[in-house]
This record gives C-alpha cells, sequence and structure tokens, in this order.
C-alpha cells in the first residue's frame, strides 16, 4: 500500500480507505480466525450521495404529485358541495346555475357560486370554467364583479360573504371531524 502525501480527491481518498479495510479484514481473518465478512464494494462515495440526491428529490416529487392530486380531487368535491349549497341557498337548480341563462335569477347566484369556488378551494380560473361549464374568463369577470359588490356594500356581497362563512365553517368542522 503507498501511503503517500499527495493531495487526494474525494473518489480517490474513498477507494483508498475501502482497500485498507479490506486488507484489514484479511488480516483478521489469517491471524485471529475472525470470518471474513462481504469485501467493502469500491464504489465511489460521490456516486453514492448523487444517487441518494436522486433518490430525494423523486420521493420529494412524487409527493408534491400525491398532494396536488389530492387538492385537485378535494377542490372539485368542494366546488360540487359550494354549487349544491348556493343552489339550496337561492332556491334555484343546478342545472339552472350551470344553464346559459343570463336573467338575474340564475346570473346572480352563479357569480356568487364562482366567487365563493375560487375563494374557497385551490382550484384555479380553468378549473372552475370546467366546473361551471364556462370560459375562464367568465370566473374571473365574476369574481372581480362581487369584489367589486362587496367593496360597495350591495347586497348581492352581503349575501356572498354570509354564504362564505356559513361554508367555510362547514369545511372547518368537517376538517376537524375528519
Amino acid at each position: 500500500m503507498n501511503w503517500g502525501n499527495e493531495d487526494l480527491g474525494a473518489t480517490e481518498l474513498h477507494t483508498r480507505n475501502i482497500s485498507c479495510t479490506n486488507e484489514l479484514l484479511k488480516l483478521l481473518k489469517l491471524h485471529h480466525g475472525v470470518p471474513e465478512p462481504e469485501p467493502v464494494v469500491e464504489e465511489p462515495a460521490v456516486k453514492i450521495e448523487a444517487a441518494i440526491r436522486a433518490l430525494i428529490k423523486k420521493q420529494k416529487r412524487e409527493a408534491d404529485a400525491k398532494s396536488r392530486a389530492r387538492q385537485v380531487q378535494l377542490g372539485a368535491a368542494r366546488g360540487e358541495e359550494i354549487i349544491k349549497a348556493v343552489c339550496i341557498y337561492f332556491d334555484i337548480s343546478r342545472i339552472d346555475l350551470i344553464s346559459p341563462r343570463r336573467d338575474r335569477e340564475v346570473h346572480n347566484p352563479r357569480m356568487v357560486a364562482m366567487w365563493l369556488c375560487r375563494r374557497l378551494t385551490t382550484s384555479g380560473y380553468p378549473t372552475l370554467g370546467r366546473l361551471f361549464e364556462r370560459d375562464h374568463t367568465s370566473v374571473i369577470h365574476s369574481c372581480r364583479k362581487m369584489d367589486l359588490l362587496i367593496s360597495k356594500r350591495a347586497p348581492e356581497g352581503i349575501k356572498a360573504l354570509y354564504l362564505k362563512q356559513l361554508i367555510a365553517d362547514e369545511i372547518a368542522a368537517v376538517e376537524v371531524a375528519a
């Protein structure tokens, strides 16, 4: 074995440590009858660290993907629950709420439902647009309009805030029970 004092890189140092360990194991077996364990694999430490980092990254990606999938499922489920609550509160059917009708009896509850879905779920505008069978820009307009009505303290805005509080309390109660 060469025990030179030259500057060693991490890989060379690791390789030398492995060969020293294997030599010591052979000497123990020869002189003391200690059974020889499996030889230490001569794989550079750098490769091992890189493999560990890659494994950790992969696990994080998988966990993030599962979390996003769960949020999308949860958002869709809550969106349906919010639509149902709005339909009950305003006494209209889901079919009317989703329909292309634009009269005030349907349009205002639809705006409230879109605003509530945006505020109480993690769903984005395109997802909510699909939920309401509309373009995402319709959802954006509804949310902005409801924010304006709330800031002006209009009756529709007050109803939306009241309904938001009711639904948020119900969601919190369900999450605590689960």
